[in-house]
């Protein structure tokens, strides 16, 4: 039992980890806006996992029941894809009418793909079917803790822009701003939903 514990975990590492670790740290965001400084996907995944368990674990304190092991599941999952798919600037994804719509699309089925493609790497059908799972809720934004996963994206989008404009960069502050007009209007959402006044 031993040796074929070991066999598996040695697996893990020389397969998945070291592809979905190496690629996580090589996609980096926000690639056609200048920035001083980069930030990658592994960096988001980590801010948006420890965003998203603060929010999760304040909306238990104040009565908003939600799963905080789930939502930090998700917030894990939420952007792996892109090891695969990488980051897709997001004037292309929305600013383009008929065909940004097309491209979301297009970019919905390349996602689904790709974390099947990530998943494989694992060999293992029971935690590929349960990762693939906990993605495509994630992606579907119709649970509480869906949503509270894409506030604390938006929040990091709020943060990192935050802090790339006090080392004088200027060029993210819409993006910034319209992430928190999306979590202002989801956050309202949530709170409906919990029936919160």
């Amino acid at each position: 039992m031993r040796k074929e514990i070991a066999k598996t975990l040695d697996h893990f590492t020389d397969d998945f980890f070291v592809f979905a670790i190496r690629r996580m740290t090589s996609v980096k965001r926000y690639n056609t806006t200048a920035f001083i400084r980069e930030q990658n996907i592994a960096e988001h995944h980590g801010n948006v996992t420890f965003m998203a368990m603060i929010i999760s674990d304040y909306f238990n304190q104040i009565g908003i029941k939600n799963d905080t092991e789930k939502v930090m599941r998700l917030a894990i999952m939420h952007d792996l894809a892109e090891v695969v798919s990488s980051d897709l600037p997001h004037h292309a994804k929305y600013d383009y009418g008929k065909i940004s719509e097309e491209l979301r699309k297009a970019l919905t089925e390349l996602e689904k793909y790709s974390m099947i493609e990530i998943l494989e790497r694992l060999k293992n059908k029971e935690l590929e079917k349960k990762y693939y799972q906990q993605f495509a809720e994630e992606k579907d934004k119709k649970t509480l803790e869906s949503k509270i996963v894409k506030l604390a994206d938006y929040l990091d989008v709020v943060v990192y822009g935050s802090i790339e404009y006090s080392l004088g960069n200027k060029q993210l502050g819409i993006e910034s701003r319209n992430a928190r007009k999306k979590f202002n209007a989801l956050l309202n959402d949530v709170l409906n939903m919990a029936m919160v006044k």
